[in-house]
């Protein structure tokens, strides 16, 4: 999602506002696509700015929803510590963030060619 905002941001992408499906007004939706892209729908919250679902199309799974909540900041970035995802048939896979940081210095050793 984030390379999707930052090509939306720097101009590659089309970004327009798309009707929602609910009758709640504290949500918008705007569609992503573009070359390469296939349309993305983000669904947003417009009391605090936070993407609580991306939809999109795979031709193999067929209709994607992403579902994000419990945001934390995180050095000053918003971040979905839980995520549900449900593609197509398959069973929902749901995914939890324990722990993350940002811009950590890593070990020079994990550079290294094994030998």
């Amino acid at each position: 999602m984030v390379r999707l905002l930052l090509r939306a941001a720097a101009g590659e992408l089309v970004v327009r506002s798309v009707d929602t499906e609910t009758e709640d007004q504290l949500i918008a939706a705007i569609e992503v696509s573009g070359p390469g892209v296939s349309p993305v729908t983000l669904v947003i919250n417009r009391d605090n700015g936070l993407i609580e679902q991306m939809r999109y199309v795979t031709p193999i799974e067929g209709r994607c929803v992403e579902t994000f909540s419990d945001y934390r900041n995180v050095s000053g970035i918003q971040v979905p510590f839980h995520t549900v995802v449900r593609r197509g048939p398959l069973p929902p896979v749901e995914r939890d963030v324990t722990t993350i940081r940002f811009n950590v210095p890593l070990d020079a050793a994990l550079f290294v060619k094994p030998s």
